[in-house]
């Protein structure tokens, strides 16, 4: 029973695959004409500025923090 199903299964794909095979593709793609959008897409520079100052402070400040715990880590060993 399970091997019948499985057999008319294979049969479908192989006669699917003879199809797409023997098809005949259009070598001439058809692209809709473009038109200006409704709205400008910009960025918001506004954003991006704020963003990437705050994320350089926050850069800045980890970093001296950092370079500040090891020098007290040097100087301890010393």
């Amino acid at each position: 029973m399970n091997e019948n199903k499985r057999l008319s299964d294979l049969k479908s794909k192989l006669v699917e695959a003879r199809v797409n095979a023997n098809q005949d593709l259009p070598r001439k793609f058809m692209v809709a004409k473009a038109y200006p959008a409704e709205k400008k897409a910009y960025p918001v520079r506004w954003l991006i500025s704020v963003v990437s100052a705050i994320s350089a402070f926050v850069f800045a400040v980890l970093m001296m923090l950092f370079i500040e715990r090891y020098k007290d880590l040097l100087k301890f060993k010393q």
